[in-house]
């Protein structure tokens, strides 16, 4: 059989969230005709946050197939299984969860993932966007399990656990965000461990995002690493840590006000405005402080650079 897979969740009496088919509406079933048993949906946040409990009748295939059409999904799906399931990226290497393991889903690639009659899973299902912010090489980690340590392991279970427990709760509104954010920042590290190539590209990213940060915001004279990193839902610690062997975020932040200040002084629109003024706008937060840096920087005054 054939099927829009989640057209049936749609028609479960129980079900609370909004209706599947439009996460995912590319996914099929193959497989006998027992449907899976949704023991509960709910959702959150204008639809941002979805989470599903259910219990599989038999054995069976889900394909999300992305080969046609131009309709732009926009969802990751995190899901724990009781069960050994397994998936098929476009690739065709097949990957093995174990039971109780966390694997990551994109809605915008194809895969195949196969699981086995009497299996439960729950499934939370996040916009790209949230889990991004978070998780920028998500992308790399799909269709796998993630590399977790026995720890950071069973903290993210009781998380998914959490999640299906809450879900017929009259407070999950409330409940579901703060779930999903601290599933995230669980899991945020994770990059470092899907293998060096991903690696490098998940500290790539983080760098950029913190440089892109700064361009945004170095006129702000609160910015700082732990404001950058909350900006960016990780831990100053991490960021450091992303950036170990390349220019650490607080010296990138020093720098590019510097810059920006310099250019100001030798920009003819900015030629009657004070130097403290520049100061200023570039987010120093004292004219002795940006004078003290500036000549540390470029080996004379703000004064004499200017002349």
């Amino acid at each position: 059989m054939r099927t829009n897979f989640f057209d049936i969740a749609n028609s479960s009496p129980n079900r609370r969230g909004p209706p599947l088919g439009r996460l995912l509406p590319r996914v099929t079933v193959s497989g006998p005709a027992l449907a899976p048993e949704f023991l509960g949906v709910n959702s959150c946040l204008g639809q941002d946050l979805v989470v599903a409990d259910s219990v599989l009748r038999s054995h069976l295939e889900l394909v999300n197939d992305v080969s046609d059409g131009d309709v732009q999904l926009a969802y990751f799906c995190f899901y724990m299984a009781d069960q050994a399931t397994w998936l098929e990226p476009a690739s065709g290497c097949i990957q093995q969860i174990e039971p109780n393991d966390i694997a990551i889903m994109d809605s915008q690639d194809s895969l195949r993932t196969i699981s086995s009659g009497g299996t439960r899973h729950v499934s939370l299902y996040l916009r790209r966007s949230l889990v991004l912010a978070s998780l920028p090489w998500a992308h790399a980690i799909c269709g796998q399990s993630f590399s977790l340590d026995s720890r950071t392991h069973g903290t993210a279970h009781s998380l998914m656990a959490a999640f299906r427990a809450s879900i017929e709760s009259v407070h999950f509104d409330a409940v579901g965000p703060c779930l999903a954010q601290a599933l995230l920042a669980l899991l945020s590290p994770i990059g470092t461990d899907a293998g060096p190539s991903n690696a490098s590209k998940a500290a790539m990213l983080r760098r950029e995002q913190v440089a892109e940060c700064i361009r945004r915001n170095f006129s702000d004279p609160g910015l700082t690493v732990a404001t950058i990193a909350d900006k960016l839902k990780v831990s100053s610690r991490y960021l450091q840590r992303v950036c170990e062997g390349d220019t650490s975020p607080g010296e990138q932040l020093r720098q590019f006000r510097l810059r920006k200040a310099a250019e100001c002084l030798r920009n003819s629109t900015w030629k009657e405005r004070s130097i403290t003024e520049i100061c200023f706008s570039c987010g120093f937060g004292s004219s002795s402080h940006f004078s003290t840096e500036f000549r540390r920087f470029y080996g004379v005054t703000p004064t004499e650079y200017r002349t």
